[in-house]
């Protein structure tokens, strides 16, 4: 027969002593565990590049990896992929071997090797020869250590030249990384080394010139919010076989040459497109929305291509290329029509070596305008916005792809501001109307949208929270500024028990919506605020009589290195003033800053600097 428990108390001690039990074993296993700073470490890192006599290239890549934690060998370090042309490349794997915590060797089998369409390739028909070598390691548990050794041999021509840009930095700690380019004896290689002590050595060896750089015992980079990206502020080298930018020009004259004639069907798209238009600015809004919406983009990295430009006839007819081929086609359509326009690459980094021609330092793609009432004009290829890019790229270069001008140019970064100015006055209904005047600078200028005056309502009714607005005006408007007017007001507001809780206008572009964390209250990586930026509210507010204000008066001041916070509310006879104003005049605040800096932001955060408190009296 089976044994029941009778007594109700005898349930409730059975089940306290099989939980106690169950949490004291995951708790004795949890101490058994071994506890891990991070999830593996590098501990050799080899990347090697050879330019040889005949003109082709060898790229070589080890690196021998331990790993510590189960998200390290499910997650993180469980394949590896490499993409690449096997009509011009051929891929070679040398090792790829885990060798298990006790010992025993388990390199990668047969069907661990998988061959895929990459990603970047999807959509575009002249890019279904490329592949993506998918290799799956076995063996994988904690302790472990992967050996992975692969090089691809591109044939001659497939690349301009040797080019490169290498970062000594990871995510995880790495014992030893070191960078190796070898030329022909002949060849003068230039080089530059930045954002740390990064030596070369040099050797030579069987008619070869060495170049050798070597860091060790680097920590790694640890993920935090908004973390500056590598090419910032890490060690890298930038090296290129190229002796200058002229001569690097020369093998892409042809191919990004804007000002060759277009094709009678192709200029009569152009036609179809702007006829009708009689501004220039609206052309070169049509033109630009054909190739941003109605061509398809390649997203694969231009290295990938060997930075081969389509003519633009070619992507035309293809309906898709990467960037810059839809760069130099937009370049091409806007010169049909005289607006003297060409393609440009923008440099990734702030930290950029004008000395050294090599590609590998750009990023995104811009098509410049300089003629008939759109100079200095820069517009993408790949999306629409909403001002002129050089308003928007920060302190960056150019690699100007036209023949008649300096080939590198320096972007001088634009004052970036947004401004407010409300006067208002509640009446004895405590509604509030008035008057306000706005200034958006720089990034925050939406010159093209505001080209169309109904734009005007948008950009103002996002900013100013319970008020509303009408007669919306556009007073001055150039790519530099733009101030706008308008008349507010607002609904009667909610009491409770006799007070009225305000909510204060905020931009919606300014620093309270920026999604910037704060929350460490120490950071070991530099975080990035995207760009300088200064916000000034100015509000003053005309009472009733029988309303008073029942916030605090504030006055409070703060600076760091970053910037500065001033905030100032104060009730002078029945006019209450409200005066609001960050200014971070640097856009990347490095570790020994932010503790200054988080207790300046802070403030600005406060919550009851975001909202007033009005008592209404009897």
């Amino acid at each position: 027969m089976k044994k029941f428990i009778k007594n109700p108390r005898d349930y409730f001690t059975t089940f306290a002593s099989s939980v106690f039990k169950t949490l004291f074993l995951i708790l004795v296993f949890s101490m058994t565990l071994p506890a891990f700073d991070f999830d593996a470490e590098y501990l050799k890192i080899h990347r090697t590049y050879q330019l040889h006599p005949d003109g082709s290239i060898t790229e070589a890549y080890q690196n021998k990896i331990k790993l510590f934690t189960w998200n390290a060998t499910q997650r993180l370090f469980g394949e590896d992929f490499i993409i690449y042309n096997p009509q011009f490349q051929k891929l070679t794997i040398h090792k790829s071997v885990t060798t298990m915590a006790d010992g025993k060797e388990v390199p990668t089998p047969a069907n661990g090797y998988n061959e895929v369409l990459p990603r970047g390739a999807a959509g575009d028909a002249s890019l279904t020869g490329f592949r993506e070598m998918v290799v799956t390691h076995t063996g994988l548990e904690q302790g472990c250590v992967v050996d992975f050794e692969y090089s691809i041999l591109s044939q001659p021509g497939y690349f301009p030249g040797l080019m490169g840009e290498v970062v000594f930095a990871k995510d995880q700690p790495v014992k030893s990384y070191q960078l190796t380019v070898i030329v022909p004896m002949e060849t003068a290689l230039q080089f530059e080394a930045q954002n740390g002590p990064v030596t070369a050595t040099i050797t030579t060896k069987e008619g070869n010139r060495f170049y050798t750089w070597k860091m060790e015992n680097l920590p790694p980079i640890i993920t935090e919010p908004n973390r500056a990206a590598f090419e910032d502020n890490q060690p890298k080298v930038v090296f290129s076989s190229f002796k200058g930018w002229d001569q690097l020009f020369e093998v892409f004259a042809e191919s990004c040459n804007s000002k060759a004639p277009l094709s009678a069907e192709m200029q009569l798209k152009v036609k179809d497109l702007t006829e009708t238009l009689s501004d220039n600015f609206e052309k070169m809004t049509a033109l630009q929305n054909f190739i941003v919406n109605h061509t398809g983009l390649a997203r694969l990295d231009p290295m990938y291509l060997g930075y081969k430009i389509k003519k633009p006839q070619t992507t035309y007819n293809e309906n898709s290329g990467s960037a810059l081929d839809k760069a130099v086609l937009l370049a091409s359509m806007l010169n049909t029509i005289e607006l003297d326009a060409y393609p440009a690459l923008v440099s990734k980094s702030a930290t950029f070596s004008d000395s050294v021609a090599s590609l590998s330092q750009f990023g995104d793609v811009v098509v410049c305008i300089n003629g008939h009432g759109l100079e200095k004009q820069m517009i993408s290829p790949v999306y629409m916005d909403n001002n002129s890019l050089l308003e928007k790229i920060g302190e960056k270069s150019l690699f100007r792809m036209n023949e008649k001008l300096k080939k590198i140019e320096k972007i001088k970064a634009g004052e970036n501001f947004q401004e407010m100015e409300l006067k208002l006055e509640m009446d004895e209904d405590l509604k509030l109307s008035g008057k306000g005047t706005f200034h958006f600078g720089g990034k925050y200028n939406s010159y093209y949208s505001l080209k169309d005056h109904d734009r005007a309502e948008i950009e103002i009714s996002g900013s100013i929270g319970d008020l509303q607005s009408e007669n919306e005006a556009i007073t001055f408007l150039d790519t530099k500024k733009s101030t706008l007017n308008a008349d507010l007001k607002s609904e009667k507001p909610e009491q409770k028990n006799g007070y009225i809780y305000l909510p204060l206008p905020e931009f919606s572009k300014g620093y309270n919506h920026s999604h910037i964390v704060t929350a460490l209250k120490a950071r070991k990586t530099t975080l990035d605020l995207n760009n300088d930026q200064s916000e000034k509210y100015s509000m003053a507010i005309k009472l009733p009589k029988n309303v008073v204000l029942a916030s605090p008066k504030v006055k409070e001041t703060a600076k760091s290195a970053i910037g500065s916070v001033k905030i100032n509310i104060f009730l002078e006879g029945n006019l209450l003033t409200i005066e609001k104003t960050l200014n971070l005049k640097k856009n990347k605040v490095e570790p020994s800053e932010y503790g200054e800096f988080r207790k300046m932001i802070k403030i600005w955060e406060k919550e009851k600097f975001r909202q007033i408190v009005l008592k209404v009296n009897k």
